[in-house]
């Protein structure tokens, strides 16, 4: 199919491979931590408020990122905003599993995470020029479409059922995961050689 052509790419479908991981874990953590906040709280405005400590700095950030990318180099912004997603992460996971997590904890990670994201999504969009040919390029942007959109199709059922299995420091603890498996072998074949990959 002429919307695949671009998986042609090695690089391509290593980079889109990895950000599809980590979209998904994203979802199953942000299923498992709404999961959290309504069993600890029960409250819909501390919902509420996970959103806006979430989705503000991204939104205030997001051109600061956008010029970021056009002065440092994008495959590194893209590994050094996963690397502090996946330690706080981890914290997030440990503070979990030692029955110590906080929701002033959770409002701060949540902050942290948008600020990522205001970096490393404008440094994807604009490293997928970088790895494609010219006619390639519609295929990988239908690509990194499709992944954002259906990668949040499996995460909430999926983080669901591990939730019921292991509890919610699980769930956190595979998303902590998914950030070691995809990215590093996402960026490794554009020239990046580092520890970390979504």
């Amino acid at each position: 199919m002429a919307f695949l052509r671009a998986l042609r790419n090695r690089s391509f479908a290593l980079l889109w491979g990895g950000q599809t991981i980590s979209r998904l874990g994203d979802s199953l953590y942000r299923i498992a931590l709404s999961w959290w906040i309504l069993e600890e709280t029960g409250s819909a405005a501390a919902m509420g408020a996970l959103a806006v400590f979430s989705l503000v700095p991204m939104l205030l950030f997001l051109l600061v990122g956008g010029v970021v990318i056009d002065r440092l180099p994008r495959f590194r912004i893209m590994l050094a905003s996963d690397a502090v997603n996946m330690l706080v992460v981890a914290l997030v996971t440990l503070l979990a599993f030692t029955d110590r997590l906080q929701l002033w904890h959770v409002y701060a990670v949540s902050v942290v995470f948008g600020l990522a994201e205001a970096f490393f999504t404008p440094a994807y969009i604009a490293s997928v020029p970088q790895v494609v040919s010219a006619e390639d390029l519609p295929s990988a942007n239908s690509l990194t479409s499709l992944s954002w959109q259906v990668s949040g199709v499996p995460g909430p059922p999926l983080g669901a059922i591990i939730v019921a299995a292991g509890g919610t420091a699980t769930a956190f603890g595979f998303d902590s995961l998914s950030f070691s498996w995809s990215r590093p072998a996402a960026c490794s074949p554009c020239g990046i050689s580092a520890r970390r990959r979504r």
